[in-house]
């Protein structure tokens, strides 16, 4: 009886070990960008990213900063303090830092992402800090209503069925946001990333915008390929959290395993 006891304690504390072996996601916190002297370009079917000529080095190709707000941790840097040794905005890209968007490529509606991998990049990797890259795996959705002049404040819109890209009324004209996301590595770990891109657009309500690109209140085929664009400056906010490794998924189960059949062999020696 006793060496049944013994040996459940030992399944047990094996399987409380394996529960408690976690995945080292190396990327964690946010990460907040800003134009700078750069804009972002929208057409119906692209999103473009202008070079940012206040990026440290100056663009192209950056076509974003590092806003001072950001507070992300990663290999090398474990406290996430900009400008310090190993992280970003550390010297000589101070302040700062300059950020590639969309690897320098335009987002172009139903083509995919391959072309805009890596899809955040930065001057200092693999110099100043760990090479981190951001990759993107989708962007949206939009908003299911596309009539988009009957907002009241606060209402949103999107120009056309399936655009990603919102329109929120506000008092001085339109909010226009993005949503994307992905994964994010550094060479030690890998973890998930939400993100947003938002201006304001002053002056211009969601249904002046639509009427903008799409003359007749309904966006036909030509209007896609018009060349209609709206330029403005853009921010970003990109929340990288953790994701679990295969084997720790794997170590768990192993746990919940052994714990089960040391239960198992307690009932039996009883």
């Amino acid at each position: 009886m006793r060496a049944s006891r013994v040996w459940a304690t030992a399944v047990a504390s094996l399987g409380f070990f394996c529960f408690v072996t976690v995945a080292s996601a190396a990327i964690i916190g946010d990460l907040k960008t800003s134009s700078g002297a750069g804009t972002t370009t929208v057409t119906l079917s692209s999103i473009t990213f202008n070079p940012d000529t206040n990026s440290n080095p100056a663009g192209p190709p950056w076509n974003g900063e590092v806003s001072n707000t950001t507070s992300l941790t990663f290999s090398g840097c474990p406290s996430g303090v900009l400008g310090t040794a190993g992280c970003l905005d550390a010297a000589p890209n101070n302040p700062s830092e300059g950020v590639l968007f969309a690897n320098g490529n335009p987002i172009v509606a139903g083509s995919g992402f391959a072309a805009n991998n890596p899809f955040i990049q930065f001057a200092g990797n693999g110099v100043t800090h760990a090479t981190l890259l951001y990759t993107i795996t989708g962007a949206g959705p939009g908003s299911a209503n596309t009539n988009c002049a009957a907002l009241a404040i606060g209402d949103s819109c999107s120009v056309f069925a399936g655009s990603p890209i919102i329109l929120t009324l506000t008092a001085t004209g339109t909010n226009v946001n993005l949503s994307v996301n992905g994964t994010a590595t550094d060479g030690a770990g890998a973890s998930g990333w939400i993100g947003n891109f938002s201006t304001p657009i002053t002056g211009m309500t969601p249904s002046q915008i639509q009427l903008f690109f799409c003359p007749s209140g309904t966006c036909q085929p030509a209007d896609f390929t018009s060349g209609r664009s709206i330029t403005k400056p853009s921010g970003g906010d990109f929340l990288a959290t953790t994701i679990p490794e295969p084997t720790t998924i794997a170590m768990g189960g192993f746990g919940l395993g052994l714990i089960l059949l040391g239960g198992i062999r307690r009932k039996m020696a009883r």
